[in-house]
C-alpha cells in the first residue's frame, strides 16, 4: 500500500502534532506542584497526610480530618 504525496504529508503532520501533544502531556505533568498538606486536608486524604507527616490538628486542638467508618 502507497500513500499519495497528500497522504504522505498529512500523515506526517498528523505525527507532528502527535507527538508535540505527548510532549506536552508529559511536561505538564512532570513540572506538577507537590501536593501540600493543605492539599491533603482539602481532599480530606488522610492516608497520604499520614505518610507525609502532616499534623492532624491545628492550633486549637481541632482535628482537620474527619473519619468515616466503613
Amino acid at each position: 500500500m502507497t500513500l499519495t504525496k497528500r497522504g504522505q504529508m498529512v500523515l506526517g503532520i498528523l505525527f507532528l502534532f502527535g507527538l508535540l501533544a505527548m510532549m506536552g502531556i508529559a511536561g505538564a505533568v512532570e513540572t506538577q506542584d507537590e501536593p501540600t498538606c493543605a492539599d491533603f486536608q482539602a481532599s480530606q486524604d488522610w492516608e497520604s497526610a499520614w505518610q507525609n507527616d502532616c499534623p492532624f490538628t491545628d492550633s486549637e486542638g481541632n482535628y482537620l480530618y474527619q473519619w468515616e467508618a466503613n
